[in-house]
């Protein structure tokens, strides 16, 4: 993962109030960061399906 993306939930939402979150969140006017953070998180779902698709075929593969 490239560390340009590296935004983590604690350095986006620590000491927020639950209406600033909804405000970061909101879908007419998306902060940068949560669209950095939300971008983060697809890539990393797509990593961790891959490697367990690829630990899976592997495993049939042994058998």
């Amino acid at each position: 993962m490239s560390r340009s993306i590296h935004w983590t939930l604690k350095k986006l939402f620590a000491q927020k109030s639950r209406r600033e979150i909804d405000e970061m969140c909101d879908a007419d006017n998306p902060d940068y960061a949560v669209l950095e953070w939300l971008e983060k998180a697809k890539i990393k779902r797509r990593v961790r399906e891959s490697r367990k698709a690829k630990k899976i075929s592997e495993e049939q593969l042994e058998k």
